[in-house]
């Protein structure tokens, strides 16, 4: 995990339980605190999620209570569909939390995302609520 621009990368390889979900939010949390980071990326596609997807909604608002609501958060979605769906559930619960949130195919697509928003928050525009919105302002030129 680091922090560089005001964005906090991380990049999950191998199994997550609950012990390191939890861990990982609180090193989140104390980032965006001490460092002022204004974005997550978590780069999940190499993650075997050992959590239940029934769990997701709890552990995303455990994650909003903790973070900032000004927080961008990009996803990379697991390659696994198993791990995936624990992922989609996790970002549907953020997004329902009113959160900036996408889940994305690809680094870049992440990436991009969240370089919108950022430009978007320095033009003083109101952040798109998800990524489908971020698409439709691409399209839209």
């Amino acid at each position: 995990m680091e922090t560089r621009n005001w964005r906090i990368t991380s990049e999950r390889v191998g199994s997550v339980d609950w012990q390191d979900a939890m861990e990982s939010f609180a090193l989140y949390a104390a980032l965006v605190e001490d460092e002022g980071a204004r974005e997550v990326l978590m780069n999940m596609s190499g993650a075997e999620i050992l959590i239940s997807h029934s769990e997701a909604p709890e552990l995303a608002r455990m994650f909003a209570r903790e973070t900032p609501p000004t927080l961008a958060i990009a996803i990379v979605r697991p390659s696994h569909s198993n791990d995936a769906r624990f992922i989609e559930v996790f970002t549907e619960e953020l997004r329902r939390a009113g959160r900036i949130v996408g889940l994305f195919e690809t680094l870049a697509e992440a990436d991009a995302f969240l370089l919108a928003q950022r430009q978007e928050g320095a033009a003083g525009e109101p952040a798109a609520p998800g990524p489908l919105a971020w698409l439709k302002k691409l399209i839209a030129g």
